[in-house]
């Protein structure tokens, strides 16, 4: 039998949403996410569809791997991607992590901002995972790190960036909106962060740029009957066309990898909307696997060892 040595160096586990790799996968995809409830026909066609206008997948589980790559050699720390929807599931990188040997895990989700009903759902797929299989690992899960000050740092930079591409960069007559992935209003109830973190970090990189005009809507908002945080991306444009601004950028705060999200709901989508508004339409960069975004993620996991 192979003799297995202890790790007690802690080691680290990226966890990120999931991304089919091809059409074939998307319905079970689908499946997962609706928690065992199969989707109606329709419904997979839909999303096979967004899939086909972006190309057939999204690099996530590509960029996800990179940063894992990149965090182990910035930080000398082994690093794990679990997928939460997806393979390589939260289940299957436990799985290598318990094979592993290891004692110590540092385990962080890849958005910036805590929900009890997204976040959360990543740390209950772990510790179900570690009890399936009887590995009880000293474990430190970094719930946010959405005020990190590299990471603000990191969001200003962008936003310079993408700032030049406007004609005119004069920011007085440009409108910021900062977005993120949408949750059920019933989350409100509960006294969920989700919202207010996410209104912080954008009054962060509002305040180091003093940015004259900015507000928050939400994006990607799902098929269900439940009422979902608002105002959406594709309704706010309307009402910045019609308060006087014809110009618009993009900050998808609560991203920070190129995923359905980004590369459909706005690059396909929200642009359709904005040309069909006669809005200037840019979008701010994704941190994906930056010199930048590995430096923030390594802030982040020192602080908690």
């Amino acid at each position: 039998m192979k003799n297995l040595v202890m790790n007690t160096k802690p080691v680290v586990l990226l966890m990120a949403y999931g991304t089919p790799q091809s059409l074939d996968e998307v319905e079970e995809y689908y499946v997962d996410i609706r928690r065992g409830k199969r989707p109606s026909p329709e419904l997979v066609r839909e999303l096979q569809s967004r899939y086909m206008a972006i190309g057939g997948n999204t690099p996530l589980l590509e960029i996800t791997r990179e940063q894992a790559k990149k965090l182990a050699r910035a930080t000398g720390l082994k690093t794990y991607v679990g997928m939460k929807h997806w393979h390589p599931f939260i289940k299957e990188a436990v799985e290598c992590m318990k094979a592993d040997a290891c004692t110590r895990v540092i385990a962080l989700v890849l958005a910036p901002h805590f929900s009890a009903m997204s976040t959360g759902g990543y740390i209950q797929r772990f510790e179900s995972a570690c009890t399936e299989m009887g590995f009880d690992p000293d474990v430190t899960f970094i719930e946010r790190w959405g005020a990190n000050r590299i990471f603000i740092t990191s969001v200003v930079e962008r936003i310079k960036e993408a700032l030049i591409q406007f004609e005119s960069q004069d920011v007085s007559k440009i409108m910021v909106v900062f977005t993120a992935h949408s949750l059920p209003e019933k989350i409100t109830s509960a006294d969920d962060s989700y919202k207010r973190e996410l209104l912080e970090t954008s009054q962060l990189v509002v305040d180091s740029l003093r940015l004259p005009h900015w507000q928050f809507s939400f994006q990607s908002a799902g098929r269900t009957n439940d009422p979902w945080l608002g105002p959406d991306i594709v309704e706010s444009l309307v009402s910045i066309r019609d308060s006087g601004f014809a110009k618009v950028l993009v900050v998808p705060i609560g991203f920070v990898t190129d995923n359905l999200e980004i590369l459909y709901d706005l690059d396909i989508e929200a642009k359709t909307k904005a040309r069909q508004l006669g809005l200037e339409f840019y979008r701010t960069q994704s941190a994906n696997a930056t010199p930048r975004f590995i430096e923030v993620l390594a802030d982040v996991i020192a602080s908690a060892y």
